[in-house]
């Protein structure tokens, strides 16, 4: 399948996003890492230190002081919008797309239009493991490929100590964003990531700071972050409304959980 995409150009996103490729460092943190992968991809600047003189995306990066807590994270993992928000403060424009909102086959025309070429916008999927007959329930990972003879779809999950590289049949990943969300009660779907014209960095060019001969200027995502992000751009709501929604999630998480355990006997 891979050999017939190449061949047919429906595999080009697989090159600039294989290139950085990413294991998640923990179970709840595949959002952050699928994001890492595609902003690198893209070739976003971050505007901070990775490690030396580099600036380069890492999962403990993304969040900081942006959108949500990195405890938070580990104790609640990310949903599609919390992933999306933390893309906007990054410097991309993001389109976050219901499988509900969406026709099975305008989906599969979003993916062939991705991965028909090496630049973005590239296709982060969010998506129940469960129907795909995988172990798990949400999961976030890029789309690399696609086979229009056998109608699958290439992902690269980034749970890699869990399963390599794998194909599915495009309608059934489609079915798998369907089911509804336990923290937000709506089905998954789909983000189509580009970089904010703010944030585009030439490719090949350095990625480190001034002081080390390269990069430099302002930042371009401190205006995104302080439109995107709640955090940054109004401190004193970090307290009562937020405290509330962390309950409400923590709240429907224990009842999903409940439930589940209830039908499991």
């Amino acid at each position: 399948m891979f050999a017939r995409s190449l061949a047919a150009g429906t595999s080009d996103a697989y090159f600039p996003l294989s290139e950085q490729f990413m294991t998640q460092a923990s179970p709840p943190s595949c959002g952050l890492t699928t994001l890492a992968m595609v902003l690198n991809a893209m070739n976003i600047d971050p505007n901070q230190r990775w490690k030396g003189g580099w600036r380069w995306f890492s999962e403990e990066m993304l969040l900081g002081n942006c959108c949500k807590p990195a405890s938070e994270v580990e104790e609640d993992g990310m949903t599609m919008d919390d992933v999306a928000a933390v893309a906007r403060c990054h410097g991309t424009a993001v389109e976050a797309v219901r499988a509900t909102d969406v026709s099975l086959d305008a989906f599969r025309e979003q993916v062939v239009a991705s991965v028909a070429s090496p630049a973005p916008p590239y296709l982060v999927a969010t998506f129940s493991r469960s129907v795909l007959g995988q172990t798990g329930d949400g999961h976030f990972s890029p789309i690399a490929g696609y086979d229009a003879e056998s109608d699958h779809v290439l992902v690269l999950d980034v749970a890699r100590f869990k399963y390599p590289p794998w194909y599915a049949p495009l309608p059934l990943l489609y079915e798998a964003m369907l089911p509804h969300d336990p923290v937000t009660q709506r089905p998954r779907g789909f983000l189509r990531v580009a970089p904010a014209e703010a944030a585009r960095t030439e490719v090949g060019a350095q990625r480190d700071v001034p002081a080390d001969g390269g990069g430099g200027a302002s930042c371009p995502v401190a205006p995104i972050r302080k439109e995107y992000c709640p955090r940054v751009a109004l401190p004193e709501a970090r307290g009562g409304a937020r405290s509330d929604y962390v309950r409400m999630r923590r709240e429907r998480r224990a009842a999903a959980e409940q439930a589940h355990s209830a039908r499991a006997e």
